[in-house]
C-alpha cells in the first residue's frame, strides 16, 4: 500500500445496521508520519465537515502511528461515496479560515493546531485523488480446508 489511499479495514454488524471503518492513509507506515499539529487539525476538519456532509459519518480519529486517520461510517457505503465525502471535506478545509473546534471549550489541546499545515496536506491529497482507490480491499474467498 502506497499512500495516499482510502480502504475499508473493518466491517461489523451492529443492532442498528452496519459499521464500517475506513483507513485514510496519508503517510507511509514506518517511514513517514504527519506532524502532530497537522494530524490534529485534519482530524478536527474531517469531524466537522464529514458530519455536515453525511449523516452516515459517525467519526474520524487519528491513527496512533501518525500516518493517517480512521473514518467510521454506518450503512453500506461504497468506496466511491466515502472518497467523495472525504474530497468534499478536504475542499471545505481549503476554504477554511480557522481550524474547526480549535478552542478551549471543544478541544483539550486548542493550541496544538496548524491550519496552513492541514491545508497543505489537503491540497496534496486532492491532487492525488485518483490514487486513493489503489489500496481498496477486494473481497476474497478462503480456500476450503481438506
Amino acid at each position: 500500500m502506497t499512500p495516499p489511499s482510502i480502504r475499508e479495514t473493518h466491517r461489523a454488524s451492529a443492532p442498528d445496521g452496519t459499521v464500517i471503518v475506513w483507513d485514510l492513509r496519508i503517510g507511509q507506515p514506518n517511514v513517514t508520519r504527519l506532524p502532530g499539529p497537522v494530524l490534529h487539525s485534519i482530524e478536527h476538519a474531517l469531524i466537522a465537515y464529514l458530519r455536515r456532509g453525511s449523516p452516515a459519518v459517525i467519526h474520524a480519529a487519528p491513527m496512533g502511528c501518525g500516518t493517517g486517520l480512521y473514518v467510521v461510517t454506518t450503512g453500506a457505503l461504497t468506496f466511491e461515496q466515502v472518497a467523495q465525502f472525504v474530497a468534499d471535506a478536504l475542499e471545505a478545509l481549503l476554504r477554511a479560515t480557522a481550524v474547526p473546534m480549535a478552542d478551549v471549550q471543544q478541544c483539550g489541546a486548542a493550541e496544538y493546531h496548524t491550519l496552513s499545515g492541514a491545508q497543505e496536506v489537503a491540497r496534496w491529497l486532492l491532487l492525488r485523488r485518483t490514487e486513493w482507490a489503489q489500496a481498496s480491499i477486494t473481497p476474497t474467498t478462503t480456500a476450503e480446508e481438506p
